[in-house]
């Protein structure tokens, strides 16, 4: 819903054509977008943690997965609070004239990155034996890995 109040006031424009107030607005925005992109990235992660969990039989791959939704939690947390607190003080984040410092975002954003990949290798990985072993047509076992690993896009 953010996303669509963004494209009202400046979204998808050049900078320079934006007026300040608009683009204050825009930046507000943005914390919200970003704070909430966080918490649905990892719920949809976790979904696929939670139906491995009733999926693979495994205790080591249960304790594996359990492990996977409590980091994704912390993860969730931590990347919904950065947009918010980047800044000191806070309002610097959407009036960049204000005096004051912010984080480096891009460092933060690639650290992001790197366990939002790690993640997703793990979930995308981790069924594949399993299913291989089951006692069903090559094609049918190929099929049901190309449908858990439509969850890595």
């Amino acid at each position: 819903m953010a996303m669509c109040i963004q494209t009202l006031v400046c979204f998808g424009r050049h900078h320079q054509d934006v007026d300040p107030v608009n683009y204050e607005r825009f930046l507000k925005l943005t914390i919200s977008t970003s704070s909430t992109y966080s918490y649905g990235l990892a719920l949809a992660k976790m979904s696929f943690a939670v139906l491995y969990i009733r999926m693979l039989p495994e205790r080591r791959l249960i304790i594996v997965n359990k492990t996977i939704v409590v980091f994704l939690c912390c993860q969730a947390i931590e990347e919904s609070m950065i947009p918010i607190f980047q800044c000191h003080p806070i309002a610097k984040a959407w009036i960049p004239s204000t005096v004051g410092t912010c984080l480096d975002l891009p460092v933060l954003w690639w650290i992001g990155f790197a366990f939002n990949l790690c993640t997703d290798l793990i979930l995308f990985i981790q069924p594949i034996p399993f299913l291989w072993r089951l006692q069903l047509p090559i094609i049918k076992r190929l099929g049901l890995i190309a449908m858990l690993s439509l969850g890595l896009m």
